[in-house]
């Protein structure tokens, strides 16, 4: 399909250094689907960790706290986000935030299970 430029969300709201390790899979993004339009969903307290970052087109910030972010805020906000996927806001969502729902893809270290287990 020539000149279509697909809207992806990714969320990933929580913590400092694994949204750091996380912006690695800002940049696959970006490789795997140039044209897109990339939002990332972040957590308030974290959204400085992503500000400025090139493969990031914007920022939606998910008002919830630190504790919040890795339990039912982050199920919420998947809820939320799925709904808009439906309502053609975005073609592709990914879900890459390990806690609290995707475990299965914990590999003994945050490093890795952010970096090779996001499912881009």
């Amino acid at each position: 399909m020539t000149g279509f430029s697909p809207r992806i969300l990714r969320g990933y709201l929580a913590a400092f250094g694994d949204c750091l390790y996380a912006t690695v899979i800002a940049r696959q993004i970006k490789h795997d689907f140039p044209t897109c339009h990339h939002t990332w969903a972040i957590a308030t307290p974290y959204r400085q960790i992503i500000e400025d970052n090139p493969y990031v087109d914007a920022i939606w910030e998910v008002p919830v706290s630190r504790g919040e972010a890795v339990t039912g805020g982050c199920r919420a906000f998947a809820r939320e986000a799925e709904k808009r996927r439906k309502e053609g806001l975005f073609e592709r969502v990914f879900f890459t935030q390990i806690p609290p729902d995707n475990f299965q893809n914990f590999d003994a270290t945050g490093r890795i299970s952010v970096s090779f287990h996001a499912g881009v």
